[in-house]
């Protein structure tokens, strides 16, 4: 069967809408009473009437009592008795609540344990004997709930004996629930079809005197199909017989509905074979919506065969609409029970998993009530099913489709039609182009309200499924989520909604000039890059899509130890006692931090990923990467260093040339190679750049003689014709080049430059004559309509450069206000102990979160925070004598604290080295007038979110908060054995470094960071890239005479030297560099 439409290319062709919001989608049958059809008009007008107290209050339009009328919000997944058999006998398999009326009178829980199926057919073959019935119900239950183990063939043919030539019914209905349960196992199932169980099943079910057993043998059939490996055994006969008698039986009027249920779970497992499938659509449709229409019952396994019919092709999901399926499906998901409402999210699920489906899914408009059931519903099961739906979406839609999605959304909460009215317009081309622009505005200004409801609906679901708590004035107030005990799976799909709309260019301005709408790139946890869009980003923080972040948290609360903080705030960033840490080798004595917990499993660490690659969103929207091109550069470096080493080896192997190696410094510098001689050179240059320059004057001058010629022809002089006109434009160049002067000498320099290295003249650029001036705002204009600039005359240049600084202006905003709010959740302490993790992708996303929270938001900030570094330095060294008491007063103690995790030998050399006085036990340290130190409270390491100082640069509090609280934790990426996380840590250590003052620089050295990037420049010298990455950190690391000193004490000097004998090409460069670095200047060597 061919699919209708687009199948063949053609677009979907759509059943007719139905005229009211209440007529039927579907004709009655004959048989349908016209009673009926009165009463159900009379419901119809019942529902229609608004039951609110307080009709003119004013409501919230998202939450209107008329958009949730007529949805069922009610859960009752934990109620058993309004559950279908096959819910019920699912929780009592043990994953849900295992409540039974037979069972609840007893006072122990023995009989609520499941028993094996031998002991099981060993009761029902003594009750069959004794011909009691008494115990029938309790063996019942047994059977219903036994274990469905492997057992040998000799129980099996007494099961099937039992329920074949039994002449107590009871007897055999337990053997039945005992056979259904022994056919769950693969092993059994096989030796049942051995013993030919599928005809004798088939033979029940015409068997109109065994009609009380006609549900059961459906069941052993439905166990028996759920294993398709064993299909090859009943399949051909299922085709040819089976399948006739199923359907049969359905459509027969004498069966029970508890049959047809069964029959319709059965046709369900059936239709997951593509054989299958196809028959059910060509020949038995009719008779299955009949089903549907009649018996309310059958709709929660009907709408389950329909979600396995569309998971085939394409040909199966067109013959599926063909029959109106999904018009159907979508009043059962907004008016059905619980049980039906899952099953049908389910269908629409499996729909939108194909081109095909999503394509007439979003065409038809059932967005609206899917979205519409998302918000509203209580069940947390169809809040996943729905939330999974609408990730599929986002994730196979169009551009066009994306847009369709959000106009659907504006819609099925403003109770606008008009987005049906448009699109079927536009489908059969009747748009009046007069109105064109405006309905395009329109739709635009849809659209955008459309991705906002979107996201309120997406954060509001993931405070549901994490039990998130707002107090009044929406903070969060507790995160109720238990990391791996509650489920995770809804809020993985609406945290992947919300990166993916954070990529979306729907609702976003065209305007290229505001900084609003630009697009920042950002590489997502597939290797892609995606522009973001930063309106969409900054609606989510207003609408509490931070909450991902105490998301987050709460798995670092579980997974890393809180590091206790043992300083006071002040001793952490006091350059001397940094720098006494980092001399005594503090960070050796201290532990590494190690989890807490075990990790997850690796689906849930998927979900972790998920929460990071959000949060990686929010930070680079807020900062921008000012050494984004250091690693083209470092490449750049290796590949020019590479071509160069080839062009002089095939100047080597050429024939022409000889060349000779210098071994000595003679040979180097002959004795003929004098001062004099390097005289002569320069002077001879100096001549060579005197003829050039002659030559352009003489040039110049000429030109400017025969401009002079012909304004003497007219009769005027050029000393007269510059006296009495005001030169402009080109004559005034060429005048003034005639009388030269000491000004207009300077100017003729300024606009020659001469290049020595490639003896080229280059000219500025002259001014803009006044025809051209005239065009400037036109010009203006359209540049600033268009978005883009080029080369322009210097007014416009000037003018667009005012736009370009205000826009920056803007941008330097927007960053500062983002990365404040992000400052203020705590985003380093949540995000930096993620950098030891053994899953390479988290590492690397931590680190690049925590790269872009410490940018700065201009360059010129890290020009003035070192400024004032330095001034304090200087204003350190005349400090009053009880300044400095104090301040030795604190080295002395973190000295003796340091001390004392020492041996006693070990302290004793220290104190005799440093010249430190041994203190008595138990006698405090006192300052010079004999008072004690007084510092600040240690810091709560449970609170994560501090408080901003608006004084010091927002760049500058992130990274010395992230070094006070996961320095010791963001760099164990260093010593990961991925390339791509050693890279990702590099790039953090170099922004520290690069972005940091003293404080940052000896806090990173009192944590140990010299030997490490002295070690990992040793042990990673084949990766030039990655080499090079920390021996220019390191470089930049010890600009201090302290850490010159620190990194000598280390062994650099040595570790230079020796890697200078063995490395070549842009590395050995980097290396002379170094030591020349270290060699010169305040606490060199030299």
């Amino acid at each position: 069967m061919d699919p209708p439409g687009a199948v063949e290319g053609r677009r979907l062709q759509k059943p007719p809408r139905p005229s009211t919001d209440h007529e039927s989608l579907y004709r009655p049958k004959d048989s349908v009473s016209h009673e009926n059809l009165q009463l159900r008009a009379i419901f119809d007008r019942l529902g229609e009437i608004s039951l609110d107290p307080r009709p003119d209050a004013s409501v919230n339009p998202h939450h209107s009592s008329s958009l949730t009328a007529k949805l069922n919000t009610r859960c009752s997944c934990g109620n058993v008795t309004e559950l279908s058999p096959s819910r019920g006998h699912r929780y009592r398999n043990g994953t849900g609540p295992a409540t039974s009326t037979k069972s609840s009178d007893s006072d122990s829980d023995s009989d609520d344990e499941a028993v094996s199926l031998v002991d099981v057919i060993g009761m029902l073959v003594a009750q069959e004997r004794k011909g009691s019935a008494r115990q029938h119900g309790a063996i019942k239950n047994l059977a219903a709930c036994c274990h469905g183990d492997a057992i040998s063939e000799t129980h099996l043919h007494q099961l099937v004996r039992l329920t074949s030539t039994s002449t107590n019914q009871q007897v055999k209905q337990a053997a039945f629930l005992a056979l259904r349960q022994a056919a769950t196992d693969e092993q059994n199932a096989k030796a049942l079809l051995q013993m030919n169980i599928v005809p004798q099943l088939l033979s029940l079910l015409q068997d109109k005197m065994e009609a009380a057993s006609h549900s059961t043998a459906a069941a052993v059939l439905e166990k028996i199909v759920m294993h398709r490996k064993l299909a090859d055994h009943w399949l051909e006969r299922m085709i040819t017989r089976g399948l006739s008698i199923l359907i049969g039986s359905l459509s027969s009027a004498n069966q029970a509905a508890e049959t047809k249920t069964a029959l319709g779970r059965l046709l369900s497992n059936l239709a997951r074979f593509f054989e299958i499938a196809v028959l059910l659509l060509d020949h038995c449709m009719e008779d299955i919506m009949e089903m549907w229409l009649r018996y309310p019952a059958m709709k929660e396994s009907l709408a389950e065969l329909f979600s396995h019919l569309v998971q085939h092709t394409d040909h199966t999901v067109a013959g599926v609409l063909e029959h109106r399926v999904m018009e159907h499906v979508a009043v059962a998901l907004k008016e059905e029970n619980c049980a039906v409402q899952i099953k049908a999210a389910d269908f629409f699920q499996a729909l939108c998993s194909s081109d095909y489906g999503l394509s007439a899914f979003l065409d038809d408009g059932k967005l609206k009530g899917l979205l519409q059931v998302l918000r509203a519903t209580n069940c947390r099961r169809l809040r996943e099913l729905c939330i999974t739906t609408l990730t599929r979406t986002f994730q196979r839609s169009s551009p066009n489709q994306l847009r369709d999605v959000t106009l659907h959304t504006e819609a099925a909460f403003s109770g606008d039609s008009s987005v049906e009215q448009e699109g079927a317009g536009r489908r059969q081309g009747k748009e009046e182009q007069g109105h064109l622009a405006s309905r395009r505005k329109d739709a635009s200004g849809r659209s955008k309200k459309g991705v906002r409801i979107l996201i309120s609906i997406l954060v509001e679901t993931i405070h549901k499924e994490a039990k998130i708590s707002l107090d009044q004035s929406k903070k969060i107030k507790s995160v109720g989520f238990r990391p791996g005990v509650d489920l995770y799976k809804t809020l993985s799909d609406a945290v992947s909604c919300l990166c993916n709309m954070a990529t979306m260019t729907v609702g976003s301005q065209r305007n290229r000039t505001s900084s609003h709408n630009a697009r920042v790139s950002s590489v997502g946890s597939k290797g892609k890059v995606h522009k973001l869009n930063t309106d969409i980003i900054l609606f989510m923080l207003h609408q509490g899509a931070l909450c991902v972040l105490d998301l987050l948290n709460t798995y670092t609360l579980h997974l890393f130890p809180s590091t206790g903080v043992h300083y006071s705030q002040q001793q952490q960033r006091n350059v001397d006692v940094l720098h006494l840490q980092a001399m005594m080798k503090v960070w050796q004595m201290v532990s590494p931090p190690g989890l807490a917990n075990p990790l997850p499993k690796p689906e849930e660490l998927q979900f972790v990923k998920q929460l990071l690659e959000c949060v990686h969103l929010f930070c680079r929207c807020s900062a921008e990467l000012w050494n984004c091109k250091v690693e083209k550069d470092v490449q750049s470096q290796i590949e020019e260093n590479h071509n160069w080493t080839k062009d002089l080896a095939a100047k080597e192997e050429s024939p022409i040339g000889h060349y000779q190696y210098v071994k000595t410094v003679d040979q180097a510098f002959p004795t003929s190679y004098k001062i004099e001689n390097i005289t002569t050179h320069r002077q001879q240059e100096n001549e060579i750049r005197e003829q050039r320059m002659n030559m352009i004057h003489q040039r110049r001058m000429a030109w400017g003689d025969k401009k002079e010629r012909k304004v003497s022809e007219e009769g005027l002089s050029s000393h007269h014709h510059q006296s009495s006109n005001i030169p402009s434009g080109d004559s005034q160049k060429f005048t003034n080049k005639t009388r030269p002067s000491s000004a207009k000498k300077h100017n003729l320099e300024s606009e020659i430059k001469f290049d020595l290295r490639k003896s080229l003249f280059r000219e500025q650029a002259k001014p803009v004559s006044s025809s051209k001036q005239r065009e400037v705002p036109r010009i203006k204009k359209n540049v600033r309509t268009a978005g883009y600039t080029g080369k322009a005359t210097p007014t416009l240049a000037k003018v667009e450069q005012e736009d370009q600084t205000a826009i920056g202006d803007e941008e330097k905003e927007v960053h500062k206000k983002l990365r404040t709010r992000l400052f203020q959740e705590g985003v380093y302490r949540t995000v930096g102990p993620w950098v030891t993790c053994e899953e390479p992708q988290i590492q690397a996303f931590a680190a690049e979160c925590l790269r872009c929270i410490i940018q700065p938001l201009h360059p010129e900030e890290t020009k003035q925070l070192r400024e004032s570094a330095q001034a304090r330095e200087r204003q350190n060294r005349h400090k009053s004598r009880s300044e400095m008491a104090k301040t030795l007063a604190e080295r002395d103690k973190i000295l003796s604290q340091v001390l004392g995790q020492m041996s006693t030998g070990s302290a004793d050399v220290v104190r005799d080295a440093l010249g430190v006085k041994g203190q008595p036990d138990g006698e405090p340290a006192k300052t010079g007038k004999g008072t004690k130190l007084k510092t600040k409270p240690l810091s709560n390491p449970t609170n994560h979110k501090p408080a901003c100082i608006s004084d010091e640069p927002i760049g500058w509090q992130c990274s010395i908060h992230l070094l006070e609280t996961s320095g010791s934790q963001i760099l164990k990426g260093l010593t990961s054995e991925c390339t791509e996380t050693k890279r990702a840590c590099l790039l953090l250590l170099y922004d520290l470094v690069d972005f940091g003052e003293i404080v940052i620089h000896m806090k990173l050295a009192s944590l140990g960071v010299i030997s490490q990037l002295m070690d990992f420049v040793r042990n990673n010298r084949q990766a030039q890239d990655l080499a090079l990455l920390a021996l220019m950190t390191l470089r930049h690391l010890v600009c201090d005479y302290r850490l010159k000193q620190i990194f000598c004490s280390e062994g650099g000097e040595a570790l230079l030297t020796d890697l200078i004998k063995t490395s070549e090409g842009a590395l050995l460069m980097h290396l002379h560099q170094c030591l020349r670095h270290i060699t010169e200047g305040p606490g060199g060597i030299l």
